[in-house]
């Protein structure tokens, strides 16, 4: 992902801390359900006696993967960015561990932008979605789960008028976001 000389990044936005936050406490409560399981008697469990090196070996596994899918969730809310430049709206998503998709269009081309908020913690806590639908096939952009959609998308439909005002200019430096 390569801007051009003249352009200058106005905004870089990430998915809302509260969504990462209420994920990495899903995973550290699964952390105490082996706590909660130790008053069971496991010969009654599994209706035979299990070698305590299985039980150590089987918690062992059991918390690699609850870290793995945590580091997984911290990788995916801190690589997946959407990027507003004076000219361009870049969408950057981390789809799997090794999988990654770059999407850029040019804000003379998008044609609607709509902030959404749903749900009682978005209104809370002031969070939602900004869709962004371009002109021909291409998918539409979703900024997903950002702060404060209706600011941005007030931002975006600002550049986009700049932008058609003065195709071959990038958008004034005046925005204040």
């Amino acid at each position: 992902m390569s801007l051009f000389d003249h352009e200058r990044v106005l905004l870089k936005v990430r998915s809302h801390p509260i969504i990462f936050i209420v994920r990495s406490l899903l995973f550290i409560t699964l952390g105490f359900v082996p706590l909660g399981l130790a008053s069971v008697n496991v010969q009654e469990l599994f209706g035979r006696e299990v070698d305590e090196t299985v039980l150590v070996l089987g918690l062992g596994i059991y918390y690699l993967y609850l870290a793995l899918f945590l580091l997984f969730t911290f990788f995916d809310h801190h690589l997946d960015i959407w990027i507003l430049t004076d000219s361009h709206v870049i969408n950057v998503e981390q789809n799997s561990l090794f999988s990654r998709n770059v999407a850029k269009q040019e804000l003379s081309r998008i044609q609607d932008v709509e902030a959404q908020i749903k749900g009682i913690l978005p209104t809370i806590f002031n969070y939602g979605n900004v869709y962004i639908q371009t002109a021909g096939t291409e998918e539409r952009i979703t900024f997903t789960a950002v702060p404060n959609p209706r600011a941005i998308a007030d931002t975006i439909i600002r550049l986009m008028d700049d932008a058609r005002k003065e195709p071959d200019a990038p958008a004034s430096a005046g925005h204040k976001l």
